[in-house]
């Protein structure tokens, strides 16, 4: 990924951000995974530089918004120094999802309390340390419609 500019909300003196895709000029790897799917893709592993918001607190709605509180929760935005592992900085995680079905879902994620590293914004940064902590996630969900997508996608 390679961000240029700035951030609107450095000139702005919002509170949520006004953009959730303005960023620290730079360029980085954003996202590196493997994924394993099992039992007929009823259960998916995966583990890696992963961005919460990819599968996590989605809003399908908000799609065509570009305020950050469109995208994801502002309070689980806020979480950790550096905010948790999404756009623009990710972490490394893992993630298990279980779909019995083509309609209902469980997942949950652990990934490192700090995503890359609030001193340092360019580049990809990875560093684990005891005093990050870890963020853990989980949701459930019912999907009413879903039109001839496998259960783990």
């Amino acid at each position: 990924m390679s961000l240029q500019g700035t951030s609107p909300s450095l000139h702005v003196g919002d509170v949520q951000g006004v953009s959730n895709i303005g960023a620290f000029p730079t360029s980085k790897l954003y996202e590196a995974w493997i994924e394993q799917r099992l039992f007929g893709d009823r259960l998916s592993l995966l583990a890696g530089l992963y961005d919460l918001n990819s599968e996590f607190a989605v809003i399908e709605s908000s799609s065509v918004f570009l305020n950050s509180s469109q995208a994801i929760d502002p309070v689980f935005a806020k979480s950790g120094p550096n905010g948790p592992s999404i756009f623009p900085n990710t972490t490394l995680g893992f993630r298990a999802r279980y779909s019995p079905d083509r309609r209902f879902y469980l997942q949950s994620v652990v990934l490192n309390g700090v995503a890359g590293d609030p001193d340092h914004p360019s580049g990809t940064r990875i560093e684990l340390r005891k005093s990050d902590g870890v963020l853990v996630a989980a949701e459930a969900g019912w999907v009413f419609w879903r039109s001839g997508k496998a259960p783990c996608v």
